[in-house]
């Protein structure tokens, strides 16, 4: 299992993937770049770290463009994981990617799909 593993488990169940190397290259993306550009696309989210809800700039890039993120809440789990759970929450997919956001659902053991806090702006990072 590789890098496209996770991809894979939306491909196959019909989803249309776009990768953040499709789109920007190899080359690091900061967080807010690609938050904008998939929330201006009404796309939904899936990424692997929760933390983007505590960044100041992530956060409120998130709540501009209303995006939609489902995501892992334990960044330590390997790829064999991540796919399962993955796979396992697919089931709740149809209703998720019609609910508007902004929000933040993380994706547990077995598939179970939670609505994570959004709703306080973290702190403002000094200046």
């Amino acid at each position: 299992m590789g890098l496209d593993a996770v991809p894979s488990v939306f491909r196959d169940a019909g989803y249309v993937v776009h990768t953040i190397q499709e789109v920007f290259g190899n080359g690091p993306v900061p967080d807010v770049e690609w938050i904008q550009y998939a929330g201006e696309r009404d796309m939904l989210a899936i990424c692997k770290d929760d933390r983007i809800r505590y960044n100041y700039l992530e956060w409120d890039a998130i709540h501009r463009t209303g995006l939609r993120v489902l995501c892992l809440g334990d960044k330590q789990i390997g790829i064999a994981d991540m796919t399962s759970r993955f796979r396992a929450a697919l089931i709740h997919l149809p209703g998720l990617v019609r609910a508007p956001g902004p929000w933040v659902f993380g994706v547990h053991a077995h598939g179970r799909v939670q609505r994570m806090t959004l709703n306080q702006m973290p702190r403002k990072l000094p200046e």
